[in-house]
Parts: C-alpha cells; sequence; structure tokens
C-alpha cells in the first residue's frame, strides 16, 4: 500500500525549506545510502542550491516551513 503524502510532508526535489533557526535549504534530490533504513534528501544551502551540501532523513521536516515557490 502506497502512502498517501500530502504537501510539506516530506522533502520534494524543487522545494524550498526554512529551518527552525532560519536557514534556507533547496531540495536537490534523494540518495541511497548503504546501511540507512531511511532514504536521505540532498539539501543545498541558500534558495538557489549553490551552497553546501547537506543530507536528512526525507521525512524529517518537523519545524521546517515550506517557502512558498518564487514565480
Amino acid at each position: 500500500m502506497a502512502i498517501q503524502l500530502n504537501k510539506g510532508d516530506a522533502f520534494q526535489p524543487g522545494e524550498v525549506w526554512q529551518t527552525p533557526k532560519g536557514g534556507i535549504y533547496r531540495v536537490m534530490g534523494y540518495e541511497d545510502k548503504p546501511g540507512k533504513q531511511k532514504k536521505q534528501a540532498v539539501l543545498r544551502v541558500g534558495a538557489d542550491g549553490a551552497g553546501r551540501k547537506v543530507l536528512r532523513d526525507w521525512d524529517d521536516v518537523i519545524n521546517w516551513v515550506l517557502q512558498p515557490a518564487q514565480a
């Protein structure tokens, strides 16, 4: 049975999120690591995604705020 996710329930590629401390990260995609049960979301610092690479569990969005899409 597939899990039904609503927007903001998990990191999705292309989204921009703000951390509880005010940092901005863009979701670049997913990465599977050996020995990890969950897939990891690849985040990059900055709204443009040009900063350093950070890995987080794909559904670890507690207290993070999804930023509105820029037109």
